[in-house]
């Protein structure tokens, strides 16, 4: 099923702030993930990211291009080797369709394309880059900025 690419409407959007840290490692190789929603691809000099839930880390792998990991990601004040928290709040909104999106970091094409589901969010980070996040990750990892 070919789907449009969705281009990120702000005035749906809300303000989100990440709510879980990461373990982070700079990889000095490109690398590639398949991922349910299709191909992430980094390259050298990116971070290879692992969510911890509650502290515990939750299996799933993802990258983030560099320049995007040094603008939204700082050391984790709970300390602790490797770990990180997001320092930047995104934007984000549920389409309500399927669709698809190319995500482009700092002229590199990471993702072409991530296909989501209707009940998925389109997240764009400070920096512009837009993202697919499934519904379940995105409300467990992910709150309404101001709310406490």
């Amino acid at each position: 099923m070919d789907l449009p690419y969705l281009e990120f409407d702000a005035s749906r959007a809300m303000r989100y702030e990440k709510v879980t840290q990461v373990l982070a490692f700079r990889s000095d190789d490109q690398f590639i993930f398949l991922k349910p929603w299709g191909r992430q691809q980094l390259q050298a000099g990116s971070w290879v990211l692992i969510p911890l839930r509650d502290g515990i880390r939750t299996g799933d792998l993802y990258g983030c291009h560099a320049e995007a990991f040094a603008s939204t990601y700082k050391p984790a004040h709970s300390g602790g080797a490797h770990r990180y928290e997001k320092c930047g709040q995104i934007e984000a909104y549920q389409p309500g369709t399927p669709f698809a999106i190319r995500t482009v970091v700092s002229g590199d094409v990471e993702t072409d394309p991530a296909i989501a589901g209707a009940e998925d969010w389109v997240v764009r980070n400070p920096g512009g880059e837009i993202y697919a996040i499934a519904d379940a990750v995105f409300r467990s990892t992910y709150k309404l900025a101001g709310d406490t």
